[in-house]
């Protein structure tokens, strides 16, 4: 006897007597799920001909030792440490840059096809927990789809320093999962929901690991008890947010050390530049701009600045609680008809709360990449509403898939432009200038890639018109001040650093260049007094110690001047350059008491060299 194992599709007659294939739940789930992966990965495969940005790549992965030396233990222990890199803590992202220069070292392309692949897999299991949630195949494909090709997604993509947008969602994602598989398993009474709740932790964790914006994760779990799953009928309130209660707690502690990491960092802006109301404003106008460029993705930037000198008027800001006001009351009261609506709209407002900028961190006043998975309650709320107001009409098995398919090949097409505003610093702070107004962080990161690329007095003009804009820009500041310097306009740079060292008293790179342009004017006595306020910054500092020895040596003071290079040495003893200077202090002073014998001297130089 033969035993045919089952296949997996099912013969049906149609009315014409032929036959005809028609696939399972599962094999229809894989073939969209690969759909969708390709969909996104073709979407953004044009992203691995840019290059490295010089906005944060830097700080994550160009300029950083511990990154760019790949996958070590050394760095896998610093990644743990709150570090001021980044101002923020999340170790699995720095990991996950660690292992890109591992494998592809400082080449771009490989560190872009990480991110794409990484979204390309968000995709895939936004999609998977829709349909695991609803069981509507088709719309959980449709949000996926605009997931995986919307154009306000592209710097979360795109951006190299921005991994921890799309590593921190996978995981948000596949916590959502193992949280359905609980409650089903809860609910049914099979499988092993205890084993089921603790992955959910578990990938919760790696998520508040990768970025700390996952924090909301207990408030998504109890809309989605709302809708879909249902769980108000079952449980009541308390006893689901008493259920939450291990999530709620991870969620603190990762707030608090990123709170602690931001401020120690200086991240959070005090509120003497940008006051409450202003931020409340601000917040505001912000949701109703998401909410345009959702519909409208135009005039895209990096870095949108806040209003300048002037905040927001009221010409903005009341339409913008106008419209927010009407859409909270509408999704109230559909809330038991269309329970989806209020999901949907809450999960875009509640997952934007952490960035939203009452509590501000950094300068911008809203950014595309916030809006890397809010964005889908609003999908959610928009598929799910067209569906039901359409349910009666006959029509719309034909015009709803072209409807679709048109929506997405327009998001493929904008979303592909506005990736290739990202080939380098130059043509993405350009289009920023070209879109924005007043865009002084776009003026002043353009006049640093002008710099970097031998057009100095371009980027001179660049940085003049970030500080025309605004006067208190420190970076430009600093900047300006030493490509001055560095094209011998010594009194110019004098100026602009001192402007800096007034914004901030402890800016040890403007003090000591400071004290750097002293000497090369010759005025030994201001460097020396310089280079010693740079001391106490920094005592242990073996550099400034060599600089203030040969500012000492120009005023005569060779004994002093002695000193500071043996203290240089002591501190830094491979130091060529201070043993030179040690070995000139004593010729120039004669045989001291104290100091080190020239024949011991050329005798330890000529080691240090070696």
């Amino acid at each position: 006897m033969v035993c045919h194992k089952p296949i997996s599709v099912t013969a049906c007659a149609s009315d014409n007597g032929s036959f005809r294939m028609r696939l399972t739940n599962s094999e229809m789930s894989v073939g969209l799920g690969t759909c969708l992966f390709l969909l996104a990965f073709w979407t953004f495969i044009p992203a691995l001909n840019n290059g490295f940005i010089n906005y944060d790549d830097p700080a994550y992965v160009t300029a950083n030792l511990h990154v760019r030396s790949g996958v070590t233990w050394e760095g896998f222990k610093w990644s743990f440490l709150p570090n001021m890199e980044s101002a923020n803590w999340h170790p699995l992202t720095w990991f996950s840059h660690m292992l890109d220069c591992q494998l592809f070292d400082l080449a771009p392309a490989g560190h872009h096809l990480t991110s794409i692949l990484l979204h390309a897999a968000n995709t895939v299991v936004l999609f998977l927990a829709l349909k695991l949630m609803t069981n509507a195949i088709w719309r959980s494909f449709f949000v996926a789809a605009l997931f995986a090709v919307h154009p306000l997604h592209v710097e979360s993509v795109v951006w190299i320093a921005e991994r921890k947008d799309v590593l921190s969602t996978l995981f948000e994602l596949l916590t959502l999962c193992a949280y359905i598989k609980f409650v089903k398993a809860s609910q049914l009474k099979t499988g092993s929901p205890k084993l089921c709740y603790g992955l959910a932790l578990f990938l919760f964790s790696m998520g508040l690991m990768s970025k700390p914006m996952v924090v909301t994760l207990p408030f998504v779990l109890l809309l989605l008890d709302y809708w879909p799953l249902a769980r108000f009928k079952q449980k009541n309130f308390s006893g689901l947010v008493i259920e939450k209660t291990p999530f709620i707690l991870l969620a603190a502690a990762a707030g608090a050390v990123t709170f602690f990491t931001q401020k120690n960092a200086g991240a959070i802006i005090s509120m003497a530049p940008l006051p409450l109301t202003a931020r409340f404003e601000n917040t505001l106008v912000s949701y109703f701009e998401y909410l345009v460029k959702t519909f409208w993705p135009n005039r895209l930037a990096v870095f949108y600045p806040y209003p300048y000198p002037v905040f927001w008027r009221w010409t903005m800001v009341a339409p913008s609680a106008a419209v927010l006001a009407a859409l909270t009351l509408f999704a109230y009261r559909v809330r038991t008809t269309r329970p989806y609506f209020i999901v949907g709209w809450f999960l875009f407002l509640g997952t934007l709360v952490p960035v939203i900028g009452i509590i501000q961190v950094g300068a911008q006043a809203m950014a595309d990449r916030y809006s890397y998975l809010p964005l889908t309650g609003i999908f959610v709320s928009l598929v799910w509403l067209i569906h039901d107001l359409l349910r009666s009409d006959n029509r719309r098995k034909f015009y709803l898939p072209l409807a679709a398919f048109a929506c997405v090949f327009l998001c493929v097409r904008a979303t592909r432009a506005q990736v290739a505003y990202w080939e380098n610093s130059g043509t993405l702070f350009r289009h920023a200038i070209d879109v924005t107004k007043n865009n002084y962080m776009a003026y002043s990161q353009l006049g640093s890639f002008l710099a970097a690329h031998d057009s100095p007095w371009q980027a001179v003009a660049a940085y003049r018109q970030a500080i025309a804009i605004y006067p208190n820009d420190v970076k430009a500041n600093l900047k300006l001040g030493l490509l001055l310097a560095d094209n011998d306009n010594l009194d110019e740079a004098v100026k602009f650093l001192n402007k800096v060292i007034n914004l901030e008293p402890k800016n040890l790179e403007a003090q000591q260049n400071l004290g750097l342009i002293y000497l090369k004017k010759g005025s030994s006595d201001e460097a020396v007094r310089q280079f010693v306020i740079c001391l106490k910054l920094d005592p242990s500092n073996a550099c400034l110690h060599n600089n203030l020895a040969v500012a000492l040596e120009n005023e005569g003071k060779l004994s002093d001047a002695v000193d500071e290079c043996k203290e240089a040495i002591r501190l830094k003893p491979d130091y060529p350059l201070a043993y030179f200077n040690l070995k000139k202090a004593i010729k120039a002073l004669g045989e001291v008491s104290g100091a080190a014998k020239p024949g011991e001297i050329k005798s330890e130089y000529n080691q240090s060299k070696h």
